[in-house]
C-alpha cells in the first residue's frame, strides 16, 4: 500500500497560543464532537446538523446544530478561523459562535451562547442566553440584541447605519464601546454604558445605571437615575435622579429633577475597560494534523475483508474484524461505478474502515478526483452510518452524487455534495449543496499522538487575531503528500 509523507512545507504556522498547553489530541474526539472539519473554506446555505469547525472562510448560511449533540465540546456550534463573508444563520441546540476575523453574516442564537469576534462586525447578532457575553475586536456596523441581560464589549466604533442599535433587555446590561458610538444604545433593565470617544446617537437607559462618555455627546443620555460623566460637551441629558459631570461646553438641555449638575473644571477621569480579547488554539496542531495522520495510519493497516465480484449491479463487502474489532478494505475510486447498489455486510465487526486511493494518483501536483454518480447507491441503512469510515487516501477533489452512508476522512480533498452525507466530514475545503447529517463515528481508532488538543476552553473573551492570521491563503492548502 502506497503511503504518503506530508512535506515540510506543508506546516501551517498560525500566530496563536494553544489555550490548553500541549496534549495528545484523539482524532475519533474530534470526529465525535464536530458533524464537519473543513480546513478550508466551507459554503453551505443547507442545514448542518452538528457543529462546524472552519479553519478558513464561512458563507452561505444555514441551520446549525438542529440535533442537540451527543458528545460535549468546549466549542460552540460554528468556529470560524477566517471570516463569515455573508448568509443568515440559526445555531440551535449547541450554544456559542466564534468567529476569527470578520464577520458579515447575520446570526440568531436560538439557545443562547457567547459570541466571540476577532475583527470587525457588520452582521446582525442575537442571543437569548442568560448574561451572554458578546466580545467585538473591531468596529461593529450592526443590530446586537440580547433578550435576558448581558454584556457588550466592541474594541471600535458603534458605526451609524439602519437599525444598528445595540438593545439589552430582561437583565442588567453593561455596553464598552472603545471607540465613538454612532448607533443608538438601549439598556432596557438598568446597567452600565460606556463610550470611549464621541457619542452622537442616543443613550438610553431604563432604570438606574452609570454612563461614561469619553468625549463630546452631540445626541442623548436618557436615563431614570444613576452617574453620567462626559469628558466633553454635555449635549441633552435626562436624568430623573443622581448626577452629572462633564468638561466642556453645555450644548443641549440638561433635565435633571433632583439630580446634582457639575460642570467640572478639569478632565472628567474615566477608566476605559479592557480591550477585546481571543485565543483560538492552533488550528493546524488541534484539528488538521490530528487527521492527516489519522488517513496516514489507517492507509498502513492491514486489510481483513473481501470485495464481491460486481454482479448484476450488485457489489458486497463482507467486512472481517481485526483484534480490535475494526474491520478494513482497501478499495480504488473505480469502486463507485454507475447503477450499482453496494452493501457491508458488518458481522460482528464493530466498525469498517474503507481506504479509497485513486488509481494513477502520483506526483506532488497531481489532480486526483473521485466523482460519485446519483446511480450508485448505499445500500445500508442510515443507522449503519456511525459504524462507517470512508479514508479517502489521497483524493484532492470529490464529488458526491448520491447519499452517503458514513464519515468521510478526506484531509486533501475539496468535497462537493448534492445529497446528503450521513456522518462526519472532514474535508480540506467544502462547498455543499445538501446537507450534512449527525452520525458521529463511534467505532475504534488508533491514537494519533499530536501537540494539539482536543479539549480547548470556548473563547469566551476575543482577541484580535496577529496579523498571521490575514494568511489564511493556507486555506487552499494543497500539500506534497505523496
Amino acid at each position: 500500500m502506497r503511503m504518503h509523507g506530508i512535506a515540510a512545507g506543508c506546516a501551517l504556522t498560525m500566530a496563536l497560543v494553544l489555550a490548553s498547553g500541549h496534549a495528545r489530541a484523539d482524532a475519533l474526539a474530534l470526529m465525535s464532537q464536530f458533524n464537519v472539519i473543513s480546513f478550508g473554506n466551507l459554503q453551505t446555505s443547507s442545514e448542518i446538523e452538528g457543529r462546524a469547525m472552519i479553519g478558513g472562510d464561512l458563507s452561505g448560511g444555514g441551520t446549525y446544530a438542529k440535533n442537540t449533540p451527543s458528545v460535549a465540546s468546549s466549542f460552540g456550534a460554528v468556529t470560524v478561523y477566517g471570516s463569515v463573508t455573508d448568509g443568515s444563520y440559526q445555531l440551535l441546540n449547541a450554544p456559542g459562535l466564534t468567529v476569527g476575523i470578520n464577520n458579515n453574516g447575520n446570526f440568531t442564537l436560538s439557545d443562547g451562547g457567547n459570541i466571540s469576534i476577532g475583527g470587525s462586525n457588520s452582521g446582525s447578532l442575537s442571543s437569548n442566553s442568560v448574561n451572554p457575553t458578546v466580545a467585538i475586536g473591531g468596529s461593529s456596523g450592526g443590530a446586537i440584541t440580547l433578550s435576558q441581560g448581558g454584556s457588550v464589549t466592541i474594541g471600535g466604533s458603534n458605526t451609524s447605519g439602519n437599525n444598528n442599535q445595540i438593545s439589552i433587555s430582561g437583565g442588567s446590561g453593561n455596553v464598552a464601546v472603545l471607540g465613538s458610538s454612532g448607533a443608538q444604545i438601549s439598556l432596557n433593565s438598568g446597567g452600565s454604558v460606556y463610550v470611549g470617544s464621541a457619542s452622537s446617537a442616543k443613550v438610553y437607559v431604563s432604570g438606574s445605571g452609570n454612563v461614561g462618555i469619553n468625549g463630546n455627546n452631540t445626541n442623548m443620555v436618557d436615563m431614570g437615575s444613576g452617574t453620567v460623566q462626559i469628558n466633553g460637551n454635555s449635549g441633552d441629558v435626562n436624568l430623573q435622579s443622581g448626577s452629572l459631570t462633564y468638561h466642556g461646553s453645555k450644548t443641549g438641555n440638561l433635565n435633571l429633577g433632583s439630580g446634582v449638575i457639575t460642570n467640572a473644571g478639569g478632565t472628567v477621569n474615566l477608566t476605559a475597560p479592557a480591550a477585546p480579547t481571543q485565543s483560538l488554539p492552533n488550528f493546524a496542531n488541534t484539528f488538521q494534523t490530528p487527521m492527516i495522520q489519522l488517513s496516514q495510519q489507517l492507509n498502513g493497516l492491514a486489510n481483513t475483508s473481501t470485495l464481491s465480484p460486481l454482479s448484476a449491479g450488485q457489489e458486497t463487502v463482507t467486512a472481517v474484524p481485526n483484534s480490535n474489532g475494526m474491520a478494513i478494505m482497501d478499495v480504488t475510486s473505480s469502486l463507485f461505478t454507475a447503477n450499482t447498489n453496494f452493501t457491508i455486510n458488518l458481522g460482528s465487526a464493530t466498525s469498517i474502515v474503507l481506504n479509497v486511493t485513486v488509481p494513477g494518483c502520483i506526483g506532488t501536483n497531481a489532480t486526483c478526483s473521485i466523482s460519485v454518480p446519483n446511480s450508485f447507491h448505499f445500500q445500508n441503512a442510515v443507522s449503519d452510518a456511525q459504524y462507517i469510515l470512508w479514508n479517502f487516501v489521497d483524493a484532492t477533489n470529490i464529488s458526491f452524487g448520491t447519499d452517503v452512508v458514513g464519515s468521510v476522512l478526506s484531509p486533501y480533498a475539496s468535497v462537493t455534495n448534492s445529497t446528503p452525507i450521513e456522518g462526519t466530514l472532514v474535508a480540506a475545503s467544502y462547498t455543499g449543496s445538501s446537507e450534512l447529517h449527525s452520525h458521529p463515528f463511534v467505532g475504534t481508532l488508533p491514537a494519533v499522538g499530536t501537540t494539539g488538543s482536543t479539549s480547548v476552553p470556548e473563547p469566551s473573551t476575543l482577541v484580535v487575531l496577529l496579523t498571521g492570521m490575514g494568511a489564511l491563503g493556507w486555506l487552499r492548502f494543497r500539500c506534497s503528500h505523496r
